[in-house]
């Protein structure tokens, strides 16, 4: 006997953990239950009864199909209503009546037959689209489309439509091109459910998701594979989509394109990687463009979501791991973009409209990347602008610079430590720069560098009233590197620099109230290229 649940048990089933459980019977499944955890399959079912079913319900169970109809017999009619709906590509027909020991062909045939808060089981084996008379499938609302045994049913290049108020889609694999898209404007909060799905792409023929309109998303143990092209994971419209756990990895592929990543997302659209690893990208990983300033688009990685070798050498608006255009609210939170032989984070945004914010903290890194965050100001005098807030964060071994950053806009950094890499932190054009409680240490040429063609430039590093307590100090070079015009005064109050070297003590600090005229050449501490002057 096989229970059979309904949409809303399956998706119940589904969110629980991180493992989802197909348990079968049928003639036409391996023996035994299997487990599908998102990345594998476990031996153990500990919730099957001991011949391989899903646990029986004593209150219905007579040993046979509950509460047949005559519809339910094998060979004849409709499914019956509220009613679960069996397919099978191989030993189906699409005469039958649709139930387990009498499953129809095709999916097709399944949508139009299965009663809402029902779901479409699929056995194992592969579902062509000329079986489906090369159709793209429209998923009726309220259906969910299983697999019975997780990982085992393969839709190869057949289109889905999900435009009706609830979709569920758990345990199958979209292959050789086939998509889904899911968009629904009429209604507020139409709602998308994937648990244990894997879209596996090749150079010709992309497995892709895009998820548009109002409808919001939510992805779980669900994984991309392969040669994967830009727009894999598409976001648009005002869309929402939380992916938690899950690797969308390349397998060392990407196509360059300006404005194009593995996961793309525009329009208004809220996305959040939870736990999510993305990897193996020759190209951007990540573009987060909006269009209304008002409503800026929103893009969160959190809960050790982790960019490992994303990106490629070269133009850091078409190479970066994450590129930002504009009219968009971006956070790195607990996450880590690490080991790209590009940009870690690069922002395209140019004048004063753009309205790009970006937060980094609670222990986020950047690790091993040629520039962890840098700008892209364009032509002329299109300069990139953008607002950061970076808390409690690590540059670690970025070989060229930790940040570098030309154009305006402002940085608000504390409790953030920048090692070993090149340069700390490089800054042209007219941004500010707030510094409190930074470690900027080991880096080998500037921990902290600042060039202007403009008269101002505000830099704040401590003042009398608010003193730094960043340490600036550098491997081989020079702790404070400027070249600014216009004889400005930078305060730098309160900060521990080089011991024993520019009149600073053995603790690396200065009197209180130094104050040094440039120019100076040379030093460990500082270099004032013209005729700034240096509070300390």
């Amino acid at each position: 006997m096989l229970f059979r649940p309904s949409a809303l048990t399956l998706l119940a089933l589904a969110t629980m953990g991180t493992s989802w459980v197909a348990c079968v019977t049928s003639s036409d499944s391996p023996p035994g239950p299997q487990a599908f955890d998102g990345g594998g399959f476990d031996a153990a079912c500990t919730s099957c009864a001991p011949d391989g079913d899903l646990p029986r319900d004593a209150a219905t169970d007579t040993g046979s199909l509950d509460a047949a109809t005559p519809d339910d017999s094998a060979g004849g009619g409709d499914a019956a209503s509220a009613k679960d709906v069996y397919v099978d590509p191989a030993a189906g027909l699409d005469t039958n009546g649709g139930t387990s020991a009498s499953p129809f062909k095709t999916i097709g045939r399944a949508f139009t037959v299965v009663p809402a808060g029902s779901t479409v089981w699929l056995a194992d084996g592969t579902y062509l689209a000329a079986a489906e008379g090369n159709k793209v499938l429209a998923i009726p609302d309220g259906t969910t489309l299983a697999a019975r045994n997780a990982g085992l049913a393969v839709l190869s290049a057949i289109g889905f439509t999900a435009n009706g108020a609830s979709t569920g889609i758990a345990g199958v694999v979209f292959a050789s091109g086939a998509t889904l898209t899911a968009k629904n404007t009429a209604i507020a909060t139409p709602t998308l459910t994937l648990t244990g799905v894997l879209f596996t792409s090749t150079s010709s023929a992309a497995s892709t998701l895009a998820v548009g309109g109002n409808v919001h998303a939510t992805v779980s143990q669900t994984s991309f594979s392969g040669n994967l092209p830009y727009g894999t994971l598409t976001i648009s419209e005002a869309a929402t989509l939380v992916m938690t756990g899950g690797t969308i990895d390349a397998k060392g592929t990407g196509s360059v394109a300006f404005g194009g990543g593995v996961v793309t997302a525009t329009g208004t659209s809220n996305v959040t990687l939870d736990g999510v690893t993305l990897k193996n990208v020759l190209a951007t990983g990540i573009v987060a463009g909006g269009n209304n300033a008002a409503t800026p688009l929103k893009l969160t990685l959190r809960n050790g979501t982790t960019l490992d070798a994303v990106g490629c050498n070269g133009t850091p608006g078409a190479c970066g791991a994450i590129v930002i255009g504009a009219n968009a609210n971006v956070t790195i939170d607990g996450s880590e973009v690490k080991n790209s032989p590009g940009s870690g984070l690069c922002v395209r945004a140019s004048g004063v409209t753009s309205n790009v914010t970006v937060t980094v903290q609670n222990a986020a890194k950047f690790t091993n990347d040629v520039r962890a965050i840098t700008s892209e100001p364009g032509s002329g005098q299109s300069f990139s602008v953008a607002t950061f807030k970076i808390a409690g964060a690590t540059f670690a071994s970025n070989s060229s610079a930790a940040i570098y950053w030309e154009g305006t806009g402002s940085f608000d950094i504390g409790a953030t430590t920048f090692s070993a890499n090149g340069i700390g932190m490089q800054v042209w054009s007219t941004p500010s720069v707030k510094l409190r409680n930074n470690v900027f240490a080991a880096n080998t040429t500037y921990a902290f560098f600042a060039s202007s063609v403009s008269a101002v430039l505000p830099l704040d590093l401590g003042t009398t009233a608010s003193a730094g307590g960043n340490t600036l100090t550098s491997a081989t070079g020079t702790g404070l590197y400027l070249s600014l015009p216009s004889a400005p005064t930078i305060d730098a109050v309160g900060n521990t620099w080089n011991a024993n070297a520019q009149g600073a003590d053995a603790a690396g600090h200065y009197p209180a109230g130094t104050t040094i005229a440039g120019p100076v050449g040379t030093g460990a501490n500082y270099v004032l290229s013209s005729v700034e002057t240096l509070h300390l």
